[in-house]
């Protein structure tokens, strides 16, 4: 799918090395080679861990799944098993080091293209995909390290670091998350209005791409004009939808790599096995909301021996763990659904919803949603959003965040260890994550409350 180019293996070896660090804890010898050509600053954005090392620390902290008692305790890896309880302590190391390696990567892209004379289509479709790719990490740091947006309050909570430039000497600062989620913001656009409306491959990220996460950002922002807007010029480029009475229940996995519903190809990183068949459990009463005309409930699920239920239906194309990190058409026309029915136009909501709905139903047997106010159509597409997007990596942690400034959808999150009861609720502090103490130690940036 994607070409590494020799002239610049050196620079690959050396970002890959860095990788073992944590962020600003080794700094990376640019001297080691220089890109000084489209191809080799190609061969940067196009390097496959662009698309393979996103953050999976809101997945293991979500509730769409369970550890049994004996899993967990059996969990070797301390991060994964700390985070599934929320700890106090857990630092989320490999997430913020990944996420900032592939933002280096970014920048020195776009430096590098600053030096570059040519002026064609192919270098503003580097730049766009450049810009993508960084604001893609910004906002998936934001999900993981900072607190929910709440537009009243973030202008004076703390966002995170946003390094645009591959300046090894640059001063690093955590800025306002309002400067955050707008540098994500600029980004989008400018990408969007760079890049073309399809790439050869959906690990590239396309003009649809840009507008979708945009569509992403603004709905966690709480701002529902924009995200229907750009859920629109996402769907005006790629609207397809899978039925999924094409589909085959007992296949390992239902959904091909590169399904017709991708826009944008990427997995997270895995942590610890969590999200192996073996380990973690469906929640029952997720499981359960489905009809039995519901194709997913054939199609995202399997029976364990002992009763309970695995994932299967990843749209990755896989089931190893590794959970599908990239943006599919489903989720824009539940963005869409949702927003419509924020803005009062309540039945424009649910006829969104449902021409996603009739794709996943058995042929004939869908009886289309309705509601008779605005607050329970909106907690039927918020279900449905659940339903439909188990498992997309950080979907249901950024909902859970967002829903916290709503006290008729606020959740409330349970594990059950031991017989104890533990629980994450609205306005708790570890909602944002600990950086790696030794970013804090060498950088000097302030740590996230406890």
């Amino acid at each position: 799918m994607k070409k590494i180019y020799m002239p610049y293996l050196l620079i690959l070896i050396s970002i890959s090395f860095c990788a073992c660090q944590e962020f600003l804890e080794a700094k990376p010898d640019r001297a080691l080679a220089t890109p000084s050509t489209l191809k080799d600053i190609e061969a940067i954005l196009n390097n496959n861990q662009m698309n393979t090392l996103y953050p999976i620390a809101g997945d293991i902290m979500a509730d769409d799944y369970y550890l049994e008692d004996n899993i967990w305790n059996a969990l070797t890896d301390v991060v994964a098993r700390d985070s599934y309880v929320w700890a106090t302590t857990t630092y989320h190391d490999f997430d913020w080091q990944n996420a900032y390696n592939l933002i280096f990567r970014a920048n020195v892209a776009l430096d590098q293209l600053e030096q570059v004379t040519a002026d064609d289509a192919s270098k503003q479709t580097l730049r766009g995909t450049a810009l993508f790719l960084r604001s893609y990490n910004f906002y998936q740091l934001l999900q993981i390290f900072t607190l929910p947006y709440r537009q009243e309050t973030a202008a004076q909570e703390l966002g995170i670091p946003l390094k645009l430039s591959s300046d090894i000497n640059e001063t690093i600062r955590r800025s306002t998350l309002e400067e955050s989620y707008q540098r994500v913001i600029t980004d989008l656009k400018v990408a969007a209005s760079l890049l073309p409306a399809t790439r050869a491959f959906k690990t590239q990220p396309s003009k649809a791409a840009a507008y979708a996460q945009l569509a992403r950002t603004y709905l966690v922002m709480a701002d529902d004009e924009n995200a229907v807007r750009y859920a629109d010029s996402a769907l005006a480029l790629q609207s397809q939808l899978i039925d999924y009475n094409s589909l085959n229940a007992t296949a390992a996995n239902p959904f091909p790599l590169f399904n017709a519903e991708v826009i944008f190809q990427a997995f997270n990183t895995g942590r610890g096995g969590v999200f192996q068949q073996t380990r973690a459990r469906v929640d029952s009463t997720l499981y359960r909301s489905y009809s039995t005309n519901d194709l997913r409930r054939s199609l995202f699920f399997t029976r364990n021996s002992n009763g309970s239920f695995a994932f299967k239906g990843d749209y990755s194309g896989r089931n190893t763990g590794n959970l599908f990190a990239g943006i599919a058409t489903d989720e824009l026309y539940l963005i869409k659904a949702e927003c419509q029915i924020r803005a009062n136009r309540v039945a424009e909501g649910l006829a969104t919803l449902n021409s996603l709905m009739l794709r996943r139903f058995r042929t004939n047997t869908f009886v289309p949603f309705t509601a008779s106010n605005r607050l329970e159509a909106l907690k039927l597409v918020l279900l449905e959003r659940r339903k439909q997007l188990l498992f997309r990596s950080n979907s249901r942690w950024a909902d859970i965040r967002r829903l916290g400034g709503e006290p008729d959808l606020a959740i409330t999150l349970r594990r059950r260890i031991a017989g104890s009861i533990i629980e994450l609720t609205t306005g708790d502090l570890r909602f944002a994550n600990l950086i790696p103490q030794n970013t804090i130690v060498l950088s000097g940036i302030e740590q996230n409350r406890r």
